[in-house]
């Protein structure tokens, strides 16, 4: 009951001082992210690059293992070669001295291996950021337009994407001061002190 009157009394409040016909008057607008950035020509252009790309550096890595595993069956050759008792000891120390090199070769491979694969993952990750991050600023830029066009105060993302919630707002809109000075308002003097002139 006192919690019903309480909110009268700040709804009347509010009416009292323009707050609420002002939050009224406001034109919200709401954007799918997803589907704006998935059906931007663009994305599919890009899309179909680093696919591209990702087959080949697959193909190159296919490549690396392929020779790694041919690599393998020699060692094991020359090992099997290195243990047979029906050579001399001389020709068995030849051997094993060829077993030694391509097995210190393989284990040279395998790192070259692995770290072609990290590499290739790497080289995934940095041109899909360079080439999704335009297009999403690019879409943020025409939301952004749109919204102005259309004299909205603020767009809001119906979608889960990497536009984030909030497409547009008017500055006029943004509280983030207002809320740094509640709390900042316990912080000590000397951290809420402005930054002075340089000497």
């Amino acid at each position: 009951m006192k919690t019903g009157m309480a909110m009268r009394a700040a709804i009347g409040m509010a009416l009292a001082t323009g707050t609420l016909a002002a939050a009224a008057e406001e034109t919200i607008g709401v954007v799918n992210g997803q589907t704006a950035v998935k059906q931007y020509y663009k994305t599919q252009a890009a899309t179909d690059a680093l696919r591209k790309l990702d087959d080949e550096l697959r193909d190159a890595q296919r490549r690396l293992v392929a020779e790694l595993e041919t690599m393998d069956e020699a060692c094991k050759k020359a090992i099997a070669e290195a243990n047979d008792k029906a050579l001399s000891d001389e020709a068995r120390n030849r051997k094993r001295a060829v077993a030694e090199e391509k097995l210190t070769e393989l284990k040279e491979f395998e790192v070259k291996v692995r770290k072609s694969d990290l590499d290739n993952r790497r080289k995934m990750e940095e041109q899909n950021a360079l080439m999704i991050k335009p297009i999403i600023q690019e879409v943020r830029q025409a939301v952004a337009d749109m919204a102005r066009t259309r004299g909205l105060s603020l767009v809001l993302d119906a979608s889960e994407t990497g536009l984030g919630a909030v497409i547009y707002a008017e500055p006029r809109l943004d509280i983030t001061e207002a809320v740094l000075a509640v709390l900042n308002r316990t912080a000590p003097a000397a951290e809420t002190k402005p930054a002075g002139p340089a000497p």
